[in-house]
């Protein structure tokens, strides 16, 4: 069995809260690494390397960390070749050039480039020097190729074999091999190269992605060749880089909460953070079977198993059920469900240019309960129509936590009120805090402290949009060293009452076929735009159903020949609107009296859907 690593521990003994620090001033990034890809590694940051669009990479390989080294075969026997002027090739100056003759060099060598970083490549060109005397030097049957570098493996054998560090390899050829490079350009004696200047893609009608970090041209003749320069040249985008860490200990107890990088906010970052929480080290299951018998092992027997002879063969990879599933990172908070001595996380990153030095993630150690567990009814209903629901919840208390008095109801749906809350068949005292769009916060004045509370929450929204959550998070500030902290615990689904069907916390349509926008709802069929605070504005309600994002929606009116009047428009989400129209065009004329056509219109995924109606204008 592994043994994980216990993450430096960040805190002061009067402070509630405690963090677990990875990077700078925390444990080094590589010592948590399980995988990365398309990431630079360090000891206090990891990275993805800035890349502007028609940049020239080759100047920049080497600072990068990059390198470049040739390979020559003398009696059959590969032999790596380092030079100071193997960097002509790549130091953008068309001046000076790399000649195999020059440094007594096979003409038939092959030539190994490593970026630093893998790149995705618009251009490629490659040229000797183009006075009259070199300019007819260029190779003539060669090939170029590239490799991704796709995992960590690959770049540290390459360092291995080039850059001879770790141990001493003996056989390169072997390790070299391994490598798979796609031909990018390809010349032979039958069909040679006749230009000086190579660009790729030029004319040619070229598409797909070409992305690389490890280039190699290999060239096929014994004839004079010389190279000034071998320029590629940047989109200006790079692969989204990937890290996945090692499960990390905290304690017995840690109910995680905050997560920031450098004490800011994680959100602010062109990134994704998932984490996932348990009890064990072990987040997956490994099984051998030996015979028709599954046998659990650990992961490092279950890689190997194929090279043992014996009866036993690989068997089945299942999740393990003390751990939960990978939740993305809202609003800088870990979702966690329950007290637990684990975290693994995995970080993305997204656009060239992103560094991330450190992650702290603050976690406490006095649980409010052990388990929250939830569910909400009905869980089918109309679309956009007023629906009493009950979410119910009940805790499960253990020595020592300290229970709960905020509850937060997180969802979309539109709030009507909230009439009742009951606590074990009793209704109790409560105040609401309502943020339209997210939710609402109940505060029920007297902590909830005995295992199996059971609190039923009454109250009426609007749903819009199929699968609309209704998350359950208990809240607690705690007042500590002078300061308050705020944690958090969400529940998890559970079937709480035996009357209702099911147990979840997400709300399905029960007519999924309805309409975008559903019919629309003018408050008036006619107004008096003067001026006098009385009927001077036109207000069109409607409702946007179904939508899983923001979508394109405008308002115009037109008069009763087509001409168009005044127009707004926005990007919405599903939900309730109102439009309002004060009577004016868009110069912010008073229109004349008579009857006009408002539309509204939506651009939905796969379509686009109107309503229209008409209202009058008077003075």
């Amino acid at each position: 069995m592994r043994s994980w690593l216990l993450l430096c521990l960040l805190f002061s003994p009067a402070l509630a809260t405690e963090r677990l620090v990875v990077g700078r001033g925390g444990l080094p990034w590589p010592e948590v690494q399980e995988s990365s890809g398309f990431v630079q590694v360090n000891a206090d940051s990891l990275w993805i390397w800035p890349a502007a669009p028609g940049e020239n990479l080759s100047p920049g390989a080497l600072a990068r960390g990059g390198g470049i080294h040739a390979v020559v075969v003398e009696e059959g026997i590969p032999r790596v070749v380092e030079s100071p002027d193997l960097a002509r090739l790549l130091d953008g100056d068309e001046g000076t050039a790399f000649d195999p003759d020059q440094l007594g060099l096979s003409r038939q060598l092959e030539l190994y480039i490593d970026l630093g970083g893998v790149f995705r490549l618009s251009r490629v060109r490659l040229f000797p020097r183009l006075d009259s005397s070199h300019r007819q030097r260029f190779p003539q049957a060669f090939t170029l190729g590239l490799e991704a570098g796709i995992d960590a493996y690959f770049a540290q054998l390459f360092r291995l074999v080039f850059f001879r560090e770790g141990p001493p390899m003996t056989e390169p050829t072997t390790a070299l091999s391994g490598f798979s490079y796609t031909p990018l350009l390809n010349y032979t004696a039958v069909k040679p190269n006749e230009k000086s200047v190579l660009d790729w893609p030029g004319t040619q009608q070229v598409t797909g992605l070409r992305q690389a970090r490890f280039l190699r041209l290999k060239n096929g003749l014994n004839l004079p060749w010389e190279l000034a320069e071998l320029e590629l040249y940047s989109d200006g985008t790079t692969p989204e880089g990937e890290f996945v860490s090692k499960p990390l200990l905290a304690g017995n107890d840690a109910v995680w909460g905050q997560v920031s990088y450098e004490g800011g906010d994680l959100s602010q970052l062109p990134v994704v953070l998932q984490v996932r929480t348990g009890s064990d080290e072990d987040p997956l299951h490994y099984f051998i079977l030996v015979g028709e018998r599954e046998v659990q092992v650990s992961r490092e027997a279950w890689e190997v198993i194929e090279s043992i002879e014996g009866a036993a063969v690989k068997g089945p990879v299942r999740p393990n059920p003390g751990w939960s599933t990978w939740q993305t990172v809202e609003e800088g908070i870990v979702r966690t469900n329950g007290p637990s001595s684990y975290l693994q996380f995995r970080l993305r990153l997204l656009q060239p240019g992103v560094k991330v030095e450190r992650l702290i993630f603050e976690y406490d150690t006095r649980p409010m309960v052990h388990a929250l567990g939830a569910e909400i009814s009905p869980l089918l209903v109309p679309a956009g129509v007023e629906t009493a629901f009950t979410l119910s919840a009940v805790l499960d208390l253990r020595n020592g936590d300290t229970g709960l008095r905020y509850l937060q109801i997180l969802t979309p749906a539109e709030l009507s009120a909230v009439d009742s809350v009951w606590v074990d068949g009793h209704p109790v005292v409560y105040t609401v805090g309502a943020q339209p769009g997210k939710g609402f916060t109940l505060n029920l004045w007297e902590r909830l402290l005995q295992d199996g509370n059971l609190v039923q929450i009454y109250f009426r929204a609007r749903v819009f949009a199929d699968g609309t959550p209704f998350s359950l998070r208990g809240l607690d500030r705690r007042l500590s060293a002078g300061a308050i902290d705020t944690a958090y615990q969400y529940a998890r689904e559970q079937d709480i009452d035996p009357a209702s069907l099911g147990a979840g916390l997400v709300v399905r349509l029960s007519t999924v076929e309805n309409p975008v926008l559903a019919p629309l709802r003018p408050q008036a069929a006619f107004f008096t735009p003067n001026g006098d605070g009385h009927n001077d504005f036109f207000a069109l309600e409607y409702d946007l159903l179904k939508l899983t994002r923001p979508a394109p929606v405008s308002f115009s009116v037109y008069d009763l020949a087509g001409r168009r009047w005044r127009q707004g428009q926005g990007q919405e989400e599903s939900g309730g609107f109102v439009r309002l129209w004060d009577g004016r065009d868009e110069y912010g004329r008073l229109v004349a009296p008579g009857l006009y056509l408002y539309q509204l219109e939506v651009q939905a995924d796969l379509h686009t859907e109107r309503r229209q109606g008409v209202v009058g204008v008077g003075y």
